[in-house]
């Protein structure tokens, strides 16, 4: 398997990936806008030198935790994030 690190370049096609998939999925771009910004924190939560293979459901749950829930989040916030990752 492909080592998928988490370099600026790979965040750039990650990101322009997702946003093809929300059009082809017919939702706006306004949906777009709010899931990057929660893509981009939880992109930016892992080092350059993370491989992406090994995240698993612990690994996103940890994060949502850390960085939603334990900040106090209101519930919308959370799931919008959960929808994005």
């Amino acid at each position: 398997m492909k080592y998928l690190q988490n370099t600026q370049e790979n965040r750039e096609k990650w990101i322009e990936k997702i946003k093809e998939l929300i059009i082809l999925s017919g939702k706006s771009g306004i949906t777009f806008n709010n899931y990057q910004c929660h893509i981009n924190r939880f992109l930016n939560y892992y080092s350059e030198e993370t491989d992406f293979n090994n995240i698993d459901e612990d690994s996103i749950l940890e994060f949502i935790k850390k960085e939603y829930l334990n900040l106090n989040r209101v519930s919308t916030t959370v799931n919008v994030a959960l929808c994005s990752i």
